[in-house]
């Protein structure tokens, strides 16, 4: 799909209306999906709703497998995503909501490490962890995660300094 914007909702309408057929719609719209992404690879919406699209697919899905090789495809959108947008804390949490659904446990607190390490003042992605680490372990392993509580504590160090950095300019601008 080489189209402008327009042409290419037009293309859309057109799919929708004249395919009954769900599988074919679907595979028509990945099309369309992977042209959009191609031409603006920072955009992070697009690459969400490209994310999103898969969840279209495991809907109709019956066998485990397919599942698995659905999500497995969805974990490839969001790395390719973030090749371009490698900062983008809403992609970081796409990917690791797949990575928990289908990869081992290991694979996923490597993640999460790595994630927290690249964006560690991000209270979206810390607030997640915080949710992955409750229902990911039992109530014991919780507490002796002592390298997720040290970079939690990290972090609210650092959004202090942020905040007393703030207040600092703030207090500045105003005698100024």
């Amino acid at each position: 799909y080489k189209l402008n914007d327009k042409a290419l909702l037009e293309s859309v309408d057109v799919l929708l209306k004249s395919t009954t057929n769900e599988s074919e719609q679907l595979r028509e719209l990945t099309k369309i999906h992977n042209a959009l992404t191609r031409r603006e690879p920072r955009n992070v919406k697009r690459w969400i709703a490209f994310i999103n699209h898969q969840d279209n697919f495991l809907a109709r899905s019956k066998k485990r497998s397919e599942r698995e090789r659905i999500k497995e495809k969805t974990i490839a959108i969001c790395e390719r995503a973030l090749e371009w947008n490698p900062n983008d804390a809403r992609l970081h949490a796409c990917l690791l909501k797949c990575s928990q659904e289908c990869e081992s446990k290991d694979q996923t607190k490597e993640r999460w490490v790595l994630t927290l390490r690249k964006l560690p003042t991000s209270v979206v992605l810390w607030y997640d962890y915080v949710e992955f680490v409750k229902h990911a372990t039992s109530f014991a392993e919780f507490y002796a995660l002592s390298n997720g509580i040290n970079g939690f504590s990290k972090f609210v160090s650092c959004m202090v300094v942020i905040l007393f950095v703030l207040q600092l300019g703030n207090a500045i601008n105003r005698v100024l």
